[in-house]
């Protein structure tokens, strides 16, 4: 697996210029400044944020504990190399030759939210960040495996989980069909303990909704103490790991 792969979080289409990063304690261990924003110095290597709109972290441009990990600039996370060990036994072969699975992040309104996603040459998958009235979507910006094939497609949407029922994946149903849809385990073609959305038997036409399972996309959905998660994925061909999300407060 390439280590050296970057794992830096690449721009939105947005152009707003970005406030300074804080200054590191020393000359010695800031990586060097571009633009305002911090780059990322790794294995004799520099890489730069690029055309990022945000404001980077308190801790954006302090050095990592290890030498062998880098900040992502939206959280301040120390991050390292993906190790095969992390990755799920379905998701590890969809690692394609010349790419491999690196830590990223995306902007997540007061938060950021980080996760594994493919990078291949030196650009990574990357998602952009919208708020809802009922649930937030991270959207493609560019797949690094499939290029602009699904931009602007949600791949993830995000809304707060309050109780132990399927509330939340009934709720993307149309009302209409309601009846004729119902929630199943995803089972051993998925990752562990995904759900499925699926027309009930002899109702195989029944519009089940937009999180319902296609045969274009792999939609399934993932439930954690705090939200849940859908997903939208290139069918047999994903460029984000479903099982690594977490949400965390810039440091």
């Amino acid at each position: 697996m390439n280590s050296r792969l970057t794992a830096i979080l690449l721009a939105t289409t947005a152009t707003m210029a970005c406030s300074p990063a804080t200054p590191a304690p020393s000359d010695e261990a800031a990586p060097h400044q571009t633009g305002g924003l911090p780059d990322v110095v790794r294995d004799g290597e520099t890489y730069a944020f690029v055309d990022w709109y945000g404001e980077p972290a308190p801790s954006a441009a302090l050095p990592c504990s290890s030498e062998e990990e880098w900040r992502l600039p939206i959280s301040g996370a120390c991050v390292g190399p993906v190790e095969s060990a992390d990755l799920d036994p379905l998701i590890a072969p969809m690692e394609l030759a010349g790419c491999a699975w690196v830590n990223t992040e995306a902007d997540f309104g007061e938060n950021a939210i980080l996760f594994r996603a493919l990078g291949c040459s030196d650009e990574v998958t990357t998602l952009d960040y919208g708020g809802g009235a009922h649930a937030a979507e991270l959207t493609y910006v560019r797949s690094a495996s499939h290029g602009d094939d699904f931009k602007d497609h949600v791949a993830v949407r995000i809304s707060e989980y309050w109780d132990n029922d399927d509330y939340r994946l009934l709720e993307t149903i149309p009302e209409d069909s309601i009846d004729f849809c119902e929630i199943l385990p995803a089972g051993e073609t998925s990752v562990p303990d995904a759900k499925i959305i699926v027309p009930k038997p002899g109702h195989e036409d029944a519009d089940c909704g937009a999180y319902a399972v296609s045969d274009e996309m792999d939609n399934f959905w993932m439930i954690g103490p705090q939200y849940v998660f859908s997903f939208s994925l290139p069918g047999g061909s994903w460029d984000i790991d479903p099982t690594s999300f977490k949400i965390v407060t810039p440091e």
